[in-house]
């Protein structure tokens, strides 16, 4: 199947205001240590299939009900290449699930699953310009792009998308030290209560 092995790592998370001179820090999130208690980790679809934290920048295992599990794809790739990758990164591992670190399918979520991961509430009243930035090491096996970035303004009932990576498909992927801008004005500027949500389907 095409809808196998997909990962995502990010590391480094920043808001800021842009301005001809000069760019503001508005907020930072490194998962320093592990996903904050601040962060909404999703169940997970099916139930159980969620981001996790690795401490090494890397997706070559995960938790599997206690149980560290190697994947099956990662082989020899290198750990995310971010300036916080030693603090850890947040991590989706598709592949774990598909595989369970025995072949493909054989994993306690075979076929398609998803995953989110939200932020806490942002204030960016007095803001008129803000953009979102990440670190981000992706990689997707399927037909169709599998990582998405939405924004919210009300505590989470509607969320607006912002493309990105539209090539990581059909066995595609990003480098290790991919750096992604996303402009998120248009929903998010002088808005009190702003959340992004990352989500990965495998």
């Amino acid at each position: 199947s095409l809808m196998k092995r997909s990962l995502l790592l990010f590391s480094l998370i920043v808001l800021f205001a842009a301005s001809l001179q000069a760019q503001t820090v508005i907020w930072e999130e490194q998962f320093d240590g592990g996903i904050p208690d601040t962060w909404e980790v999703g169940p997970g679809n099916p139930d159980g299939a969620i981001w996790q934290w690795t401490a090494t920048g890397q997706a070559n295992v995960a938790d599997l009900d206690g149980v560290e599990t190697a994947a099956l794809f990662w082989g020899t790739r290198p750990p995310i290449a971010s300036p916080s990758v030693d603090n850890g990164c947040a991590m989706y591992n598709s592949d774990v699930y598909d595989g369970g670190g025995i072949g493909v399918g054989a994993g306690p979520f075979p076929g398609v699953h998803s995953g989110v991961l939200v932020s806490p509430s942002i204030d960016l009243t007095g803001f008129d310009a803000v953009s979102l930035k990440f670190n981000q090491f992706a990689r997707a096996n399927a037909n169709a792009v599998s990582t998405l970035v939405e924004v919210s303004t009300d505590g989470g009932e509607n969320w607006t998308d912002f493309p990105i990576n539209p090539s990581v498909v059909g066995n595609g992927g990003t480098t290790e030290d991919d750096v992604l801008l996303v402009n998120i004005s248009s929903v998010a500027a002088n808005q009190g209560d702003v959340r992004i949500r990352f989500t990965c389907s495998g």
